[in-house]
């Protein structure tokens, strides 16, 4: 389907072209989001059948046994404050790569772990444990209060900037007349053409632009909306089959109401009500426009949610993703020959930490490459 704006004119026909492909591209990115959210799936069950075994099998031995000389390391008193922050470090880095193969014996060995720091600081492991959370909660509260103080000083900003502007209270009626929706009551401010303070109006915080975005509350929509419902509502349907397919469109027309998902909305109206091109005037293909803006915008904001939903999914997607079938599959096999390569590498570790001399060399290398990638992020951070 495509959308056709009506009363055409020279303007008419450009602002329908641009549409037509702004609706194009919000389409192509959600099947995208679908794709992705799939293979993904795909790939965390392949990790679990082809990575964990070799892994478990070949790996994670030669890492416990690293493990387990590290901690033993850690009781030593000659060794100074920043090595013992560099094996804090390697032993927590350890433990999370044992526990994703073998959760027990991470339990097993943080366990051990935590007799030994506590038995270095002179405490229980239970006074241990209270004195981290307590040092827990003063980071926390500091961070809040440095948190709460940036937002205030955001907002103080925001009001000096709308301080001139006139605002009037603007209450939205329930936009489609369900009675499980609430009215809201919201200002809305005037834009500001001319004038005004460019760096205050570049500055305004990510709350205050969403407020002012659009809205799906347009008589057409609301009426469209109507009509969708009225031709999915299930208590008309005899048929119980199709009563229950009707439910189902139904849910999710009201999930698209709810996520604001202006194509769906559309789309369902064209399957059900009225087949073909979606017609809309000139007025309301501005709004249309900005909707589907913010649709584009929302899309963006659920890719990187499927992404970071887990820190799995965080670590497929970095390291065997690909929009390919042949390049993910590529992915899996380099991965599996790099476990092989790392066992290895993790036992010629553990046989070298056979002393603390050799220990405090390596330390040393892991402090240096930590403070490089420091200084890294911070000339990426003043580049940006």
């Amino acid at each position: 389907m495509g959308i056709v704006v009506s009363q055409q004119s020279k303007k008419t026909n450009k602002k329908q072209i641009a549409l037509n492909k702004l609706w194009r591209l919000v389409q192509n990115k959600r099947k995208s989001n679908e794709r992705l959210e799939l293979e993904l799936d795909r790939l965390i069950s392949a990790f679990h059948d082809r990575i964990i075994p070799v892994e478990k099998e070949i790996l994670n031995p030669k890492r416990i046994v690293l493990l387990e000389r590290l901690i033993v390391f850690f009781s030593r008193k000659s060794l100074a404050n920043w090595h013992r922050d560099q094996l804090a470090d390697w032993i927590k880095e350890l433990l999370e790569q044992v526990a994703i193969v073998d959760a027990e014996t991470a339990v097993k060995l943080s366990q051990e772990y935590n007799q030994v720091v506590a038995n270095h600081m002179g405490l229980s492991v239970e006074e241990m444990m209270e004195e981290f959370e307590q040092q827990q909660s003063e980071f926390e509260q500091v961070m809040e209060q440095a948190t709460e103080a940036a937002f205030e000083a955001q907002r103080q900003k925001d009001t000096n900037f709308h301080k001139n502007a006139s605002e009037k209270p603007d209450c939205q009626p329930d936009m489609f007349g369900f009675d499980d929706l609430k009215e809201k009551c919201q200002g809305n401010s005037d834009s500001v053409e001319g004038g005004g303070d460019q760096e205050d109006y570049d500055a305004r915080s990510m709350y205050d632009r969403f407020e002012h975005q659009e809205k799906l509350d347009s008589k057409w929509l609301r009426t469209m909306f109507r009509k969708i419902a009225q031709a999915l509502h299930p208590d008309k349907e005899p048929d119980s089959e199709r009563k229950d397919i009707k439910k189902e469109i139904m849910a999710k027309l009201l999930d698209a109401r709810d996520q604001e998902d202006i194509v769906t909305i559309v789309e369902l109206y064209s399957e059900h009500v009225v087949a073909g091109d979606f017609s809309v005037d000139d007025q309301d293909a501005g709004k249309l426009q900005r909707l589907l803006e913010q649709q584009l915008e929302n899309i963006e904001f659920q890719r990187e949610a499927l992404i970071t939903k887990s820190p799995l999914h965080e670590f497929v997607f970095d390291h065997f993703y690909e929009n390919t079938k042949q390049k993910r599959e590529s992915n899996l096999k380099r991965y599996i020959g790099e476990i092989r390569e790392q066992a290895e590498t993790t036992a010629e570790m553990a046989v070298m930490l056979r002393n603390l001399k050799n220990l405090k060399e390596v330390l040393t290398l892991r402090y240096d490459a930590a403070r490089s990638r420091m200084f890294e992020d911070i000339d990426f951070h003043f580049d940006y």
